[in-house]
């Protein structure tokens, strides 16, 4: 008996945990002088805690806990008692007791019926009380594990991986050892789960010979094993440390090709274990793009920015454009050279040509110089 019973579970919506109570209904037939008040102080249980494993509605954990203290008073006082054959009873009905004793005298609910006429007489046999235990809690009411073909395992199991090719049965299994089972064999083959597989596409991870694995087992049959997961431990260490903040997801691969996403800085970095290297920040509003030669393109607020320690070479099959709202300046420490089936150069409003030192105008054919008004020194 419990002074009131309390069923919870997890909200999707609030992630919180909700909840629904009950206490003792008051509406149970009375029978006999301890209450279930009484009795839930005897054993030191006031409160019974019922827990759903999936998400449930307020309403229905305020039913689940309002049929459980129902279950509990009607299983206050249970018994069998017989009488002189009846029809007025009725499973599911109440009948008083009187001259019992104080302990049972009162009205109990009817479970069961059974009237037995012999050498002229009739008597009634009546249960009293509900099974304190529901139906479905009742070890034989579902199907035994594993269709009842095999000895079931129950819940989870540790693996270490002995091989990913050459599954015999060409199913994409990977050979995985129990340790548990000390057996000199060559392990088991089981499915691996992926976040995503279809039909010639999906995400593609297969965990590395040596590692720890978590092994589950399709209706508890062991011939049907399938990897859920790896796991770290001390000895097979995360490529990060754990830290409060977490802000750092990530994604390492054997050689350390890595993916790796700042939560504080909201920065994405992408590299090679030869240096190469690509950088999407927010923080700093610009995407940089490094390799390992030393070569970087980086497009910020400020603009793009190329650099190389050696040449940079634009190549077109068309043609080449550029254009600029401000000046255009080319410069270099050696000679600028520009040459074409014809080279054209225009100013709007004026058009310079300057040697420091010496100046040439030339040409293998005709040459023309024209102007409102031409000055030669």
């Amino acid at each position: 008996q419990y002074g009131s019973a309390q069923a919870i579970s997890w909200d999707l919506k609030t992630q919180a945990a909700l909840e629904g109570t009950a206490a003792d209904p008051a509406t149970l037939p009375e029978q006999g002088d301890l209450d279930s008040s009484t009795l839930a102080e005897v054993i030191g249980l006031e409160k019974l805690r019922l827990q759903a494993g999936a998400p449930q509605q307020q309403d229905m954990l305020t039913q689940w806990a309002k049929a459980q203290q129902v279950k509990s008073g009607l299983a206050r006082v249970r018994g069998q008692l017989s009488f002189q054959g009846s029809a007025k009873a009725q499973v599911g009905g109440l009948i008083e007791l009187q001259g019992v004793g104080s302990r049972f005298n009162g009205t109990v609910f009817v479970t069961g019926l059974r009237h037995h006429i012999e050498d002229g007489n009739w008597t009634t046999e009546a249960d009293f009380g509900l099974d304190p235990d529901w139906f479905c809690a009742r070890p034989d009411v579902q199907a035994p594990p594993a269709g009842a073909l095999l000895p079931p395992v129950s819940g989870l199991q540790i693996g270490v991986v002995m091989k990913l090719d050459a599954d015999p049965a060409g199913e994409n299994r990977i050979q995985v050892k129990v340790p548990v089972l000390q057996a000199e064999t060559e392990g088991i083959w089981a499915r691996l789960m992926q976040g995503h597989a279809s039909s010639g596409f999906g995400s593609f991870f297969l965990p590395e010979v040596g590692d720890e694995v978590v092994l589950g087992y399709f209706a508890g049959d062991p011939s049907h094993p399938v990897v859920l997961g790896s796991l770290y431990s001390s000895s097979r260490k995360p490529p990060y440390d754990l830290a409060a903040p977490n802000d750092t997801k990530a994604l390492v691969t054997r050689c350390k090709h890595k993916l790796e996403f700042d939560e504080k800085d909201k920065v994405i970095t992408l590299t090679t274990p030869g240096g190469n290297c690509v950088v999407l920040s927010d923080k700093d509003k610009s995407i940089l793009l490094e390799d390992q030669n030393g070569n970087t393109v980086k497009l910020s607020s400020s603009g793009i920015a190329l650099d190389s320690p050696k040449d940079i070479s634009l190549t077109a099959k068309g043609g080449i454009t550029l254009d600029a709202v401000n000046a255009i300046s080319l410069t270099a420490k050696a000679d600028v050279k520009a040459s074409g089936m014809n080279v054209s150069c225009e100013g709007q409003i004026g058009f310079t040509a300057k040697g420091n030192a010496t100046a040439e105008l030339s040409a293998s054919g005709q040459t023309t110089v024209k102007g409102a008004l031409v000055m030669i020194n």
